[in-house]
Parts: C-alpha cells; sequence; structure tokens
C-alpha cells in the first residue's frame, strides 16, 4: 500500500484523538518479556537519524504508535497503559529527532514533528497505523 501525504495538521489531530479500550487490569498476564518497563529498546535508522524504539504486543493487528508531547520520550509513557494497549495489538512507542536515544537535532516546528513520525512509520514497512498522542 502506498501512504498519502499526511498533512502535520491531520497528523496531530489524529495524535491527539484518544481511541483505546479502558484499562483492562490484565497486564500482569503479559509474559515478562512482553512488558513495556522490559521490552528492549531497538534501532531504526531513517535518512542518517537514528530513532530508537520499542515494540511488544501482540503478533497480530493493526499497530498503535504512541505519540508523546514535544520534547517528551518513550519512558513518559505509564507502563500499566501500555502493556493494557498491548493485550490485543502491536504497540510502537518511539522517540522523536533529537528526543531521548534519537539521534539528530530536535525539530523546529510540529510540521516537521509529522514528517519525521511519517518517515518512521513508512520505515518500518507498515501498511497501516492507529496513533495515539498525550499531553504533559
Amino acid at each position: 500500500m502506498r501512504f498519502k501525504k499526511v498533512t502535520p495538521r491531520i497528523l496531530l489531530m489524529i495524535g491527539l484523538t484518544y481511541f483505546f479500550a479502558p484499562f483492562s487490569g490484565h497486564a500482569k498476564d503479559l509474559p515478562m518479556h512482553e512488558t513495556y518497563s522490559t521490552a528492549k529498546n531497538q534501532s531504526l535508522t531513517v535518512a542518517a537519524t537514528r530513532y530508537a524504539y520499542r515494540k511488544l504486543g501482540a503478533a497480530t493487528g493493526v499497530p498503535l504508535v504512541l505519540l508523546t508531547h514535544t520534547r517528551g520520550n518513550m519512558d513518559t509513557w505509564d507502563p500499566d497503559l501500555v502493556d493494557s494497549l498491548a493485550q490485543k495489538r502491536p504497540v510502537i512507542a518511539f522517540d522523536y529527532k533529537g528526543t531521548g536515544l534519537t539521534g539528530g537535532k530536535a525539530a523546529d516546528s510540529f510540521a516537521e514533528m509529522a514528517d519525521d513520525t511519517f518517515a518512521f512509520i513508512k520505515a518500518l514497512d507498515i501498511n497501516q497505523v492507529d496513533l495515539l498522542g498525550r499531553e504533559p
């Protein structure tokens, strides 16, 4: 499937829309290597920038990509919430360019953050994702 260009405004609106099931309380049922707290950091290089990310959860389903607030990193997510979300689908958290464990210079605008997010998702070779954003 070919991606259409997503405008930063649309990405921001999608990212700020909260679509998740209520906390299930069953995160402790995940195998230890499948919890957010113990998931290994991985990396992926996109246009000379090494992005840090974590992927966990179900092997099938539409992946949920977690977007943090400006200058946030993947460690700002509540592990219990992420574990709950990962019960029925893959979940991917990543650090924006220039934040956390990701290299490069931090984006100067929301448009650049959206472009970087789009490039990261495209490099993962995923045809469809849902986005979940968080505020500080």
